[in-house]
């Protein structure tokens, strides 16, 4: 990887990390701001133990423990990088886009909560009780 891209990998990570978040409840009540870099924290040991060569059953890799196909549109668009597959073995690329990816899914559909069941499930995936315990499990101890 080239030092360009470390860079911007760097800040991007960091200016997704000083990002403060509001975020509605579903009873419209103002959450705290919320602490990203801990949620991150909370994130990577839930999904790899902290290990950035970590695999997941189908397919997930990294850190933040992300698909190649979901990935790979996101490093085109905000790095505008064509990524490899290995390029997600890197932790700095791996959380970028994890960070990017999880702020996408809490605007498309509204509330923390349901951005962490979407992110643990999939988007497409509409049998998020399974995931309701990841997603309040993270919630507990970054909030």
């Amino acid at each position: 990887m080239t030092d360009s891209i470390r860079k911007i990998c760097w800040l991007i990570f960091l200016g997704v990390m000083l990002i403060g978040v509001f975020l509605l409840t579903p009873k419209s009540q103002a959450v705290p701001l919320l602490d990203s870099h801990l949620l991150t924290k909370r994130i990577i040991l839930k999904e790899s133990n902290n290990n950035p060569k970590a695999r997941g059953t189908v397919g997930e890799i990294g850190l933040m423990q992300l698909r190649y196909s979901t990935a790979k549109p996101i490093a085109k668009e905000l790095f505008g990088i064509h990524l490899k597959k290995k390029d997600l073995y890197n932790p700095y690329l791996n959380v970028a886009i994890g960070q990017a990816y999880l702020l996408s899914l809490i605007a498309e559909f509204g509330t923390l909560e349901e951005g962490l069941r979407a992110y643990n499930c999939g988007p497409a995936n509409r049998n998020w009780k399974v995931c309701q315990r990841y997603s309040r499990s993270i919630l507990k101890e970054a909030l």
